[in-house]
């Protein structure tokens, strides 16, 4: 008598479930920026990167990986907050620009990057 039996263990696969970018200005010519995003699985997680660049010129204004749920010892303007797979990203403050382009990306707990999720806003 043989008895064999299989199991197919699967992961869920670690992405952005949805992401914006939100600027507020705090004079004519700065913004404060924010991040919001979710994502499929908060346990795999180990870093969330922003990237922002002026869409006209093509050259990179803000690139940041943050450490996930690292909420202390960051920069004046640089912030986390996360409840369960939302997360808010606080950019600082960033130059006026006419177009932005913005790609996001996170990496799994191996360091393993997801695909760029990129985006033109204004």
């Amino acid at each position: 008598f043989f008895f064999l039996m299989t199991t197919k263990i699967t992961s869920a696969q670690l992405s952005l479930v949805d992401v914006s970018i939100s600027l507020t200005a705090v004079s004519s010519n700065q913004y404060n920026g924010n991040c919001q995003l979710e994502i499929s699985d908060s346990l795999n997680c180990s870093k969330v990167g922003v990237e922002l660049s002026d869409a006209t010129n093509d050259s990179i204004v803000f690139y940041r990986e943050y450490e996930f749920d690292q909420s202390t010892g960051l920069p004046a303007g640089i912030t986390w907050a996360r409840t369960g797979n939302n997360i808010v990203l606080g950019l600082g403050t960033l130059p006026w620009v006419v177009n932005w382009n913005a790609r996001v990306r996170l990496k799994d707990a191996m360091g393993n990057p997801t695909p760029w999720s990129a985006f033109l806003f204004n």
